[in-house]
């Protein structure tokens, strides 16, 4: 599942954001079908922490990163932060899932 959503962002995987604005644009695009597919996601009912620190609020960093990426409309970063959640850390707990999809909602929306 995770390998699914993380190929549906890779074609936008690009931290530096040296995209042209039509690529930018696609990448916000990928992002809002990224959002509407975790929106269908299950939250697990047993807790997991992070896989690389074992801490409970590391995934915040993360969402920090994709947070100032959507704000400054670098689409194509914000993917690439996407994915290295996605790659660090339990998507599924409900603090992750939840939160991501909040701040999606509320950044791509604006």
């Amino acid at each position: 599942m995770i390998k699914k959503l993380i190929s549906r962002l890779e074609p936008f995987d690009d931290w530096v954001n040296n995209t042209s604005e039509e690529e930018n644009l696609a990448a916000k695009d990928a992002l809002k079908e990224f959002l509407w597919q975790i929106k269908g996601l299950k939250p697990s009912s047993e807790y997991a922490k992070s896989s690389i620190t074992q801490l409970h609020t590391s995934y915040i960093l993360h969402l920090v990163a994709v947070k100032k990426a959507l704000a400054q409309k670098k689409y194509t970063r914000a993917c690439n932060e996407i994915i290295t959640l996605l790659n660090k850390e339990p998507l599924v707990q409900p603090r992750i899932l939840n939160n991501l999809i909040n701040l999606l909602a509320e950044e791509l929306n604006k």
